[in-house]
């Protein structure tokens, strides 16, 4: 299929056969994957699948921005400088930008895929595009997408390419995406500075709002038990800090689209199999052990008790808040349905939440 590629000089031509592939198109993906492993270094190799975990089982379409972020806070080296050169010279036969608000041109970059198949002068009309300050769109307003849809049936198939040489394989398994996911949103939930954190895409708020609205759902995805356990012990402190620790809280709920009206006890169960791990007592805080084996108080008034109890506390301190009251008084007045507000209320300087 490679040197078929080869030969398509209109792009029409270069798309039907792409959306026509060969029957063995799983090999040619491996075979490629594989010279890629061979001809890149690990650190490569690391990028290219954290952003196919990103991309892959993100909740909704990401930015450049916040794949960049997400990049920088799991990496040691932060973020890419130039994200957008990074993934159309490296890894533009699994990656398309695609930009949006403006019109394309003629030589736009997101009309080239596939760079890997290009002739020079194909490369040199992408870099001169490139170049162009009409071309050059703001990493907030540029989505990252999969090439094509064999390369994400190929990927969520659960294919992984081994790499023996360097001891590592290229591809994510959906569960290890989702404990990824899960984990960096709640680490950016619960990173007292984020603009450090975030290096040079610190002014995108957007990877925030994502992590606040979304890292419950990678959670239920997720079987806890399942999980290896220096990741459970990880993701179970963020968790309890994410909950329970009023500044994470305050950057938590002003973050969300909208206040946490959406619990229910099977998200409480999914919390309560994270936090009540016996083996991972010992990494809480003395605090936390202590509401974690509390057997006076339901696992749902563990789990949400400060959450509501610092929902009342903003709806009693309107004008200064930054919802409006009816919105703090909804969102205390649903969580009643699901834990007794008063009873915390009165216990809570049991566990240091005044």
């Amino acid at each position: 299929m490679v040197n078929e590629l080869k030969q398509k000089d209109h792009l029409n031509l270069f798309s039907e056969a792409l959306n026509n592939p060969p029957r063995d198109i799983a090999q040619i993906l491996q075979d490629i994957l594989k010279h890629f492993g061979h001809t890149h270094t690990i650190q490569e190799i690391n990028d290219l699948n954290n952003l196919l975990a990103w991309v892959l089982y993100a909740r909704r379409p990401l930015t450049l921005a916040e794949v960049n972020a997400a990049a920088g806070l799991e990496s040691d080296h932060g973020p890419f400088l130039n994200i957008r050169d990074k993934i159309e010279s490296e890894f533009s036969a699994y990656f398309s930008v695609n930009d949006i608000g403006r019109k394309p041109s003629k030589s736009n970059p997101k009309d080239i895929t596939l760079d890997t198949l290009m002739n020079a002068d194909q490369k040199d009309e992408r870099l001169q595009a490139l170049q162009d300050p009409e071309n050059l769109e703001d990493s907030e307003e540029a989505l990252l997408r999969l090439t094509h849809s064999s390369i994400t049936r190929f990927f969520r198939s659960a294919a992984k390419v081994e790499i023996n040489s360097k001891g590592v394989a290229l591809g994510v398994t959906a569960d290890e995406a989702h404990t990824r996911l899960l984990k960096t949103c709640l680490k950016l939930l619960c990173i007292k500075e984020p603009i450090q954190a975030v290096g040079s895409i610190s002014t995108s708020n957007k990877l925030l709002k994502y992590a606040a609205n979304q890292f419950l759902d990678h959670l239920v995805i997720l079987q806890p038990s399942q999980m290896p356990i220096q990741e459970k012990a990880e993701i179970a402190n963020y968790m309890l800090q994410v909950f329970h620790d009023d500044e994470v809280v305050e950057r938590w709920l002003g973050s969300s689209k909208s206040l946490p009206m959406w619990y229910s006890m099977n998200e409480v169960d999914h919390i309560w199999a994270l936090v009540s791990d016996e083996n991972l007592r010992q990494g809480f805080s003395p605090e936390n052990r202590a509401l974690i084996t509390d057997t006076n108080i339901s696992k749902a008034q563990k789990i949400l008790g400060a959450v509501a109890k610092y929902i009342a506390r903003k709806w009693l301190e309107y004008p200064d808040s930054k919802r409006e009251p009816y919105e703090w008084f909804y969102s205390l007045s649903y969580l009643r349905q699901i834990v007794s507000v008063y009873p915390i209320i009165r216990n809570s300087s049991n566990y240091g939440f005044d």
